[in-house]
């Protein structure tokens, strides 16, 4: 039973006003946290440093995911940078931006799979109070950037805008290799519309024509450049279960999820079957979910909402069956409620810590990544801890190194007190014989004795 807007008005002044004010607090909620920046947002933007240098289209560091970054964010951030702004500042703009503008997407997706917007704004409530959205809006990831393409993409082809739906999508591609899969429920919704054939076959040739002027100039530039053309994923350093509290959020919107997908497609009634629509957006959400827990949890940004707006559409269908259609709404609010109550304290009591953590270890990585840059010659190998932000600020290749490993290379920055075969030689702007004690500092470099 959906809310006809002359049963309860005040419901939909609600959801009409209701969304602006959510996006206006959580952006004032993530501007708190905008020195916040995880070292994977650094890895984009060594590669924009030798763009706008010149240098060509290269990175710094050796890391296994970051040989190939999204062009499309490089090309964005180099764009600003040869403007002379900040390419971190720049970066963090874009991504509280895009954050913004998948809340809006939220509440857009949610409103066309359930045909409510009371349902819409409390999706966009549950995004707004997500832990990931929180974390990844002040980083400067280019995760929110993937996310509102994906989101936008699967929102033309719920509303049938195929040449839209082409353009945003062969942007994703851009941005990760992964989008391209999405390529083929796209082209199966397209090719079984309700249309002509000769108007199916006119878009899928339009759809290819886009796409591939879109991505095969990258693709040529690339190869003549010798940089990597598979766009891979921008890593986030989300996590898709990191608390007790994440994996509680994702069990209570996932279930539901899945159930209404099940629900729709068992009962068959009517214009809420799980049609060709329906499952093309599951073929989404299947590979999505992949995505986040194969690869990199960022990809949650955009698996959340069409979660989320299954899961609305499972309580309405399961209210329906028990004849208790009129307690829809109240069903949709108390579990909104729960979940902003769990998402909060993930945020709060994990994830916020966390990133406290990080805003007080990036000045003294600066530090010491500056004495790297005057004092240790180019050609004398160098690992870190935070390799994306001491190779950016050093303006050097900086090999990973992980916490608690024994590195390999002639200088070292990392937080062991200890390490076999290296002497410790500064902390941040200071000799190490000027330390009371190394216990007392957060980080150190060391060289290889």
């Amino acid at each position: 039973m959906r809310v006809q807007k002359e049963d309860r008005p005040y419901l939909f002044r609600i959801a009409r006003y209701g969304l602006p004010l959510v996006v206006l607090v959580f952006y004032l909620t993530s501007v708190t946290a905008f020195s916040y920046t995880p070292d994977t947002a650094f890895l984009p933007l060594q590669w924009v440093h030798n763009v706008v240098a010149g240098l060509g289209f290269q990175g710094f560091t050796g890391l296994p995911n970051a040989g190939s970054p999204s062009p499309l964010w490089i090309f964005l951030i180099s764009l600003g940078a040869s403007l002379q702004i900040d390419a971190l500042l720049l970066a963090k703009i874009l991504s509280l931006f895009f954050s913004c503008l998948i809340l809006v997407l939220s509440y857009l997706v949610t409103h066309d799979l359930t045909d409510d917007p009371v349902m819409a704004l409390c999706m966009a409530l549950v995004g707004a109070t997500s832990g990931w959205l929180l974390e990844a809006s002040p980083s400067g990831t280019p995760c929110t950037l993937l996310g509102t393409l994906l989101l936008a993409s699967i929102f033309c082809i719920i509303r049938q805008d195929s040449i839209l739906a082409a353009i945003l999508l062969a942007l994703s591609c851009l941005m990760a290799w992964q989008a391209a899969i999405l390529l083929v429920p796209y082209v199966v919704d397209l090719w079984l519309s309700d249309v002509s054939r000769s108007k199916r076959l006119r878009l899928l040739t339009i759809s290819y024509i886009l796409l591939t002027s879109l991505l095969v100039p990258w693709i040529l530039y690339a190869n003549a450049n010798n940089a990597p053309w598979w766009p891979e994923h921008p890593l986030s350093g989300l996590s898709a279960s990191s608390s007790p509290f994440a994996i509680a959020v994702i069990l209570l919107v996932g279930a539901p999820a899945i159930a209404g997908g099940l629900l729709l497609f068992f009962r068959k009634d009517g214009e809420e079957g799980l049609g060709k629509r329906h499952a093309v957006i599951w073929c989404w959400i299947v590979w999505l979910a992949v995505c986040s827990i194969w690869w990199d949890g960022g990809f949650l940004l955009a698996l959340f909402p069409l979660l989320g707006a299954y899961m609305f559409i499972f309580f309405r269908v399961l209210l329906r069956i028990l004849g208790r259609s009129e307690r829809t709404i109240i069903a949709a609010f108390l579990f909104t409620a729960a979940l902003m109550v769990l998402q909060q304290l993930d945020y709060v009591r994990v994830r916020r810590v966390a990133m406290e953590q990080a805003q007080e270890s990036g000045p003294v990585l600066t530090e010491l990544a500056y004495w790297i840059k005057s004092s240790v010659p180019d050609d004398v190998s160098v690992s870190a801890e935070w390799p994306g932000m001491v190779g950016y600020v050093a303006g050097r290749p900086v090999s990973p190194l992980n916490a608690g490993s024994q590195p390999t290379t002639e200088y070292a920055i990392t937080s062991e007190t200890e390490l076999h075969g290296y002497i410790a030689l500064r902390s941040a702007a200071k000799p190490v014989e000027d330390i009371p004690s190394i216990e007392q500092v957060r980080f150190l470099i060391w060289k290889r004795n």
